[in-house]
């Protein structure tokens, strides 16, 4: 799987654009029930997405830590997302809100995951 290898390509401090992603013209949102699929990729609608921005290997023991909070987190409720880019595989990559809080940064602010291109 492709997302496996991605923590190894990405330096830690890489300008945005210079991922390996196809950035949209206009940035489409995105509501309805999320449910995790692991800690970098959720499901929304019938489609899955990365979270936009942040890494960690979901089969590390983080991983897995951080599938267990982004899961008490979203899981089953309703998340706004706006879509930022699509990966070369056309996966879509999203920063996430629920009850206002950006999903991406709740992730790294508590050590989940690796920010390797959010901006603050």
């Amino acid at each position: 799987q492709e997302t496996e290898d991605v923590e190894n390509k990405i330096p830690n401090k890489i300008s945005k654009h210079k991922l390996p992603l196809i950035f949209v013209s206009e940035e489409e949102q995105i509501i309805g029930r999320g449910e995790v699929i692991n800690a970098n990729e959720i499901k929304i609608n019938d489609k899955n997405y990365f979270l936009y921005g942040i890494y960690v290997d979901p089969k590390s023991t983080k991983g897995q830590e951080a599938k267990r909070y982004l899961t008490s987190i979203i899981d089953n409720n309703v998340i706004v997302c706006t879509l930022k880019a699509y990966t070369y595989q056309n996966v879509g990559t999203v920063i996430c809100t629920i009850n206002g809080e950006n999903i991406n940064w709740m992730l790294v602010n508590n050590g989940f995951s690796r920010n390797v291109a959010l901006e603050k």
